[in-house]
């Protein structure tokens, strides 16, 4: 049996039409349930707080948080969010809600905080929120749009290798490049 992979061009085609179908699709974000992956230092990882097991599922709206352990949850949207110690989010109907601490997406999920909402496609992106409700997003890969909950401002999109900081009221404090080299445009939304 011989097998022809011999032409480049059509993977190259397929390829294309796997991209322009797979970005057509929009993207399924919501947060309603998480399931625990993995616990890692220790045991302090919680859902409405009760000690979490690996693999059990929390819907929303419970709240997940961690004490000194960290976690990965998966989403049913197939991503995945690496959760950091002392952090504390609650599941929603189209996104989750974190209220302090840090978490790492990997995937197709939409994260908000008190005052702002991120919509993603296929991203890789850091939110963090601390105690005063300042929130840091840091966009790895892709890109993510923000908006904030009371519509009143523009949305907002960060790009890949840009870092927004949001107030509590959602108002932008800044925008900067944090990788040498990438596209750099966030002076025109300050």
């Amino acid at each position: 049996m011989k097998c022809n992979y011999s032409k480049p061009q059509s993977l190259f085609r397929w390829l294309l039409l796997f991209n322009a179908i797979w970005f057509a699709i929009p993207a399924f974000a919501a947060g309603e349930s998480a399931t625990v992956q993995e616990i890692l230092d220790g045991n302090q990882l919680y859902i409405d707080g009760n000690q979490a097991r690996l693999k059990q599922a929390a819907q929303a709206p419970q709240v997940i948080s961690t004490g000194d352990s960290r976690g990965q949850l998966g989403f049913e949207s197939g991503a995945v969010g690496r959760i950091n110690r002392q952090s504390l989010l609650k599941l929603g109907s189209s996104c989750f809600l974190l209220n302090k601490g840090q978490i790492l997406i990997s995937g197709r999920q939409d994260g908000c905080t008190r005052s702002s909402r991120m919509s993603v496609r296929g991203t890789n992106y850091i939110l963090q929120v601390d105690e005063n409700g300042n929130a840091d997003l840091a966009v790895l890969e892709g890109s993510v749009q923000v908006e904030a909950t009371d519509s009143k401002t523009a949305p907002v999109t960060v790009q890949a290798g840009q870092r927004l900081r949001l107030s509590p009221s959602g108002l932008v404090l800044g925008c900067r490049r944090y990788f040498i080299g990438s596209h750099f445009s966030c002076n025109s939304i300050i």
